[in-house]
C-alpha cells in the first residue's frame, strides 16, 4: 500500500463535528446556561425580598413591645395629628386612628415619670415610620422605631370606664414594598393603660 492511499484512507476515517453542528451544540449550551443564571437570580431576589419584609415586619413587633412598655405605665394618653377612619363608615366597628399619641407617665414608673410622645412621619411616597420622643414634640428628627408603614395614622384610644381601663389599640401596617400588595403585614394590638382609674 503506498503511503498516498494510506492517507487517503485515514483521512477518510477522521471523525469530526461540521460547523453546523458545533453551532447547535453552542446554541443548546447558551440556552441552557441562560436558564440557570435566571434561577440563580430570581432565587437570590426572592431572598432579598424575603429578608426586607421580615425585617420590616421584626421592627414592628419590636415597635410594639417598646409602646407596650410606655403605654403600660401611663396614667392617661392623648391624641392628635392626622387622622384617618378605618374601617370606612358607616361600619358600627369604624374608629377614628391618629398619627399622635402622648402619654402621660407617673413619677413612680420609668424612672421618674414625665411625658412620652409616639407618632408617624412620611419618609416618602406610602411610606411613614413610628418615632418616640421624650417631650410633647415628635417627629422625623425623634428616635425612629419602626419604618415601612403604609399607613400614618394608627392610634385609637378607649377612655377608662366603670367596667375597664383605659386601652389604645394600635395597628401597624408594613410593606417593604408598598406597591406589592403581596408583602403587606399588619400587627394589631390592644394595650390597657394599667395606671388609669376606672370611672
Amino acid at each position: 500500500m503506498s503511503v498516498r492511499s494510506l492517507l487517503r484512507r485515514l483521512r477518510r476515517e477522521q471523525g469530526g463535528f461540521t460547523l453546523t453542528e458545533v453551532i447547535t451544540t453552542l446554541a443548546i449550551l447558551a440556552t441552557v446556561i441562560v436558564g440557570i443564571t435566571q434561577l440563580f437570580v430570581a432565587g437570590m431576589s426572592a431572598e432579598v425580598d424575603m429578608r426586607e419584609r421580615f425585617d420590616a415586619q421584626m421592627e414592628a413587633r419590636l415597635a410594639v413591645n417598646k409602646l407596650r412598655r410606655d403605654v403600660h405605665c401611663a396614667s392617661a394618653l392623648t391624641q392628635g395629628g392626622s387622622t384617618a377612619v378605618r374601617p370606612p363608615a358607616p361600619n358600627p366597628n369604624a374608629r377614628t386612628y391618629y398619627s399622635r399619641a402622648t402619654l402621660t407617665v407617673p413619677t413612680d414608673c420609668r424612672g421618674g415619670g414625665g411625658t412620652i410622645t409616639w407618632c408617624t412621619a412620611s419618609l416618602g411616597t406610602s411610606r411613614y415610620g413610628l418615632f418616640r420622643n421624650t417631650g410633647t414634640s415628635c417627629g422625623s428628627s425623634a428616635q425612629k422605631v419602626a419604618d415601612y408603614l403604609t399607613q400614618f395614622a394608627i392610634f385609637s384610644y378607649t377612655g377608662p370606664t366603670t367596667a375597664e381601663k383605659g386601652k389604645v389599640h394600635v395597628e401597624l401596617p408594613v410593606d417593604a414594598k408598598p406597591g406589592d400588595a403581596d408583602g403587606a403585614y399588619t400587627l394589631e394590638d390592644a394595650l390597657v393603660l394599667r395606671n388609669t382609674a376606672r370611672l
